[in-house]
Formats: structure tokens, C-alpha cells, sequence
């Protein structure tokens, strides 16, 4: 099977991903010292539909690389309209994480629609 190594790379970094937002998210909640705003509710959406399209890409590669390098746009352009400084940085730590597990889960899944096509 091709593309296997890809494969394990994008759910170990999609699975260390999810485990990290749901540390934060719970630790947010433990301490519960900040009030909750519109962005944060805006935020725990984003986030929540982050992990559901990582399930969803394990699943079903292709699609849900897809969806979630939308999810990875979203998650970019908050970063971009709330960061108060360094924008950039925060676009790419708000979405780089997510593009990149997208990516390899297309590529993935790529991989493995092609070598499932029979050469002539």
C-alpha cells in the first residue's frame, strides 16, 4: 500500500493536534479566570470543527483534507482580524497546523486513489 508512511505522519500530527486543543480547552476551562466573549465562542467553533473534520479525514481522506483546509482558512482569517499584533504569526499558527495536516491527508489519499488504478 502506497502512501502509508504519509498516511501515519498526518494522523500522528492530526491526533497530537487534537490532543493539545482539547488540553488547552479544558485547562481554559479549569481555570475559568477570563471572561467568555464572542471570541472565544467563535473560537470553540472553529476548533470543534477542526477535530471533527480530523475525524472525518481519517475516514475519508480526500474530502476531509479537504474540508478541513477550509476549516484551516477560517482558522487563519480570526487569527488575522482579531491578533493584535504580528498578524502573520498568527495566521500561521491559527492555521498552519491545520493546512499542513490537510495537505498530507490529500496527499494520502491521492496516493492511495492512484495506485488503486490498474496500469495498462
Amino acid at each position: 500500500m502506497k502512501g502509508k508512511g504519509i498516511r501515519i505522519t498526518a494522523r500522528t500530527i492530526s491526533a497530537v493536534y487534537v490532543g493539545l486543543i482539547l488540553f488547552i480547552g479544558a485547562a481554559e476551562l479549569l481555570a475559568a479566570q477570563a471572561p467568555f466573549t464572542s471570541e472565544g465562542l467563535v473560537l470553540l467553533i472553529l476548533q470543534l470543527a477542526a477535530i471533527a473534520t480530523i475525524v472525518w479525514s481519517w475516514f475519508k481522506e480526500i474530502r476531509g483534507g479537504a474540508a478541513l483546509m477550509l476549516v484551516s482558512f477560517s482558522l487563519a482569517i480570526f487569527a488575522l482580524n482579531t491578533a493584535g499584533h504580528n498578524h502573520w504569526l498568527a495566521v500561521t499558527v491559527a492555521g498552519g497546523p491545520v493546512f499542513v495536516i490537510a495537505v498530507l491527508f490529500i496527499v494520502s489519499g491521492l496516493i492511495n486513489m492512484f495506485a488503486q488504478i490498474p496500469e495498462k
